[in-house]
């Protein structure tokens, strides 16, 4: 049981090192599994690590339609944006994906 609780003890410690000196990663990740989520609310769901991965492509996805500037939330703040943007891409990711492997 020592064992256990030090293997994920180490695995903590990595983690937090590891997002504490990429900040942005971890945000993207958090940014990437609620929209992930919302997705998956929406349109049916598949578990937890296919709405993270459909989250972070999604939020990629997101990030390409706000930088062509088709369309700006004002009303929201930057953070809140960007999660309707990655909600829109994951959206637009989950609808591909089905039509696709159809």
């Amino acid at each position: 049981m020592q064992q256990v609780q030090d293997a994920l003890l180490g695995i903590w410690n990595w983690l937090y090192s590891f997002f504490q000196a990429n900040p942005v990663v971890g945000l993207q990740l958090l940014i990437g599994l609620v929209a992930g989520w919302v997705a998956s609310l929406l349109l049916g769901g598949g578990g937890l690590l296919r709405d993270l991965i459909i989250g972070m492509i999604g939020s990629v996805v997101g990030a390409y339609i706000q930088g062509l500037g088709l369309y700006h939330i004002a009303a929201l703040p930057a953070l809140g944006e960007q999660i309707v943007y990655a909600i829109v891409g994951s959206l637009l990711v989950i609808i591909i994906g089905r039509v696709i492997f159809r």
